[in-house]
This record gives C-alpha cells, sequence and structure tokens, in this order.
C-alpha cells in the first residue's frame, strides 16, 4: 500500500502487477510486452511495461512476492521459482530465482537480481513426510525493510524459511542488471556454465525458520514485519477446497531486525 491508500497486486498466472485506487479500483494492468492485447480490457489500461520473458514462468509460478521500499519509488518482485524451461534439467540444485526491481510509476526493470532456494531436503518437516524435490521450492513473499533490502520467505509447505538479503551486497560486475533477455538464458546455463558466467547469487542471512518454532502451520504465503523483532505470518487455504482454514502467526524473532 502506498500512503495515498493506493496499493499494488500481483498476479501469478499471467504474471501481471495492477495499480489499483484507495477505493479499489484497477488503474493499470503492467504485462508482459506483447501480451497487451490478450490481456486487454476496456475497463482499465494495459500496458506491456514488463520483459516479455516473464510469459515463461512455470505454470502457476508468477508473482506471488511483491513488496515496495519506504519511499514509494521502487517495486520489488520476485517470481515463485525460476523460469521455464531446463529446470529441472540442466541444474543439479535449484535454478536461480529473478527479483527484479521496477520503477513504481512506470513499470520499468531497473535491475535484476538472482536467488538461490536452499536445498530441499533442509525443509525438514516436509522431508519427514516423504522425497522433497528442487521442484517443490517456491517462494512464497517479500518485504521491503528498506530500499534494496528484501526478507524473502521460501518454503515448500510443512517447512517456511525467511532470509534477508540486500540487493547491494554484490559488486557491479556480478549483477545481471538489465541483461533479462540474454542467450543463452539464465534457467538453461546449469551450473558450469552459470559459474563461467561470473553473475552470482545474492548473500543470504537465514532470520527464521519454522523448523524451530512449534505450532507454525504449513503453506505461509505471506509476511508482514509489525516491529523490529516481530512478524505476522499468513497461511493460504488454497481456496479452502479442501477443507484448510487461514491462519495468522505472529513470529517473535531471536535478533532485531533493526540491528543487524
Amino acid at each position: 500500500m502506498l500512503s495515498d491508500g493506493s496499493f499494488f497486486a500481483s498476479e501469478e498466472y499471467g504474471p501481471s502487477l495492477l495499480k489499483v485506487s484507495a477505493q479499489g479500483e484497477v488503474l493499470e494492468r503492467w504485462v508482459p510486452a506483447g501480451a497487451e492485447d490478450a490481456m486487454a480490457t476496456s475497463e482499465y489500461v494495459v500496458r506491456g511495461a514488463l520483459p516479455a520473458i516473464a510469459v515463461t514462468r512455470r505454470i502457476n509460478r508468477g508473482f506471488e512476492a511483491l513488496g515496495i521500499s519506504p519511499d514509494e519509488q521502487w517495486l520489488y518482485v520476485m517470481f515463485q521459482s525460476a523460469l521455464t524451461p531446463g529446470v529441472e534439467t540442466v541444474w543439479t540444485g535449484s535454478a536461480p530465482v529473478r527479483i527484479w526491481k521496477i520503477d513504481a510509476v512506470t513499470g520499468a526493470v531497473a535491475a535484476q537480481h538472482l536467488y538461490r532456494f536452499d536445498a530441499p531436503e533442509t525443509f525438514l518437516r516436509d522431508a519427514a513426510r516423504g522425497v522433497v524435490t528442487k521442484g517443490d521450492l517456491k517462494i512464497g513473499d517479500i518485504f521491503a525493510l528498506g530500499c534494496d533490502r528484501l526478507l524473502v520467505l521460501e518454503r515448500i509447505s510443512h517447512s517456511t524459511k525467511i532470509y534477508e538479503v540486500r540487493l547491494t551486497d554484490l559488486n557491479a560486475a556480478a549483477l545481471t542488471n538489465l541483461e533479462i533477455d540474454a542467450r543463452p538464458r539464465i534457467e538453461d546455463m546449469g551450473e558450469v556454465m552459470f559459474a563461467a558466467s561470473g553473475m552470482e547469487t545474492l548473500p543470504k542471512r537465514l532470520v527464521f525458520s519454522s523448523d524451530s518454532c512449534v505450532g507454525l502451520g504449513p503453506d505461509i504465503e505471506g509476511m508482514v514485519v509489525l516491529s523490529p523483532n516481530e512478524l505476522l505470518l499468513v497461511s493460504d487455504n488454497d481456496f479452502g477446497v479442501e477443507g484448510a482454514e487461514t491462519g495468522f502467526w505472529r513470529v517473535t524473532l531471536e535478533t532485531d531486525l533493526e540491528r543487524v
């Protein structure tokens, strides 16, 4: 939400971003370049402001994580998982997930950063229930603690981890910047080619793991910072089709976020 009461919403299927007024009216929808006609409507403006490569997201793995900088100049959007193809074939671990820093006025991508999941077997509650694979890993949400400083929620189902990342932690040469559509695509590189490219994924610092927190439910997909050491987490009930109910949990952190 912005200070004037308007807000942005992310949509995972297109994927797209929507600018909504304080009264709940959709003002604009930003879609991948070239998809304007297919997603057009007479009720609001549809612009192909996002890179065309966004349409190669895995089905139902578009934009679920969205944050905004405190000065409201930048949006941070993150795909739920790596783009296709090649996710399951050319990487021994998980392929990097893209984070886009977007101008909140124009929708233009200003920078691109890369994030790597933990190994699936380290999500202990899920691993205890059966075999888990890199295809099970998802990004549930991000929260902007400051300009270029994010909390990232990664999960499978029963295990949730929250990491802090600073987009300034890599030098300029290591960033992928605006080489969004470069060939070969990041997702097609594999470990060896990616290492040789000079690109790097963001360093991350663990803030919270549900594997050491008794009572936290499954399918956590939302978070907000309440205070320097408190988070509010919320689960996804998947439309309630299997009887799940939305749950909220207030979590106290061992270290204040403002002091690190």
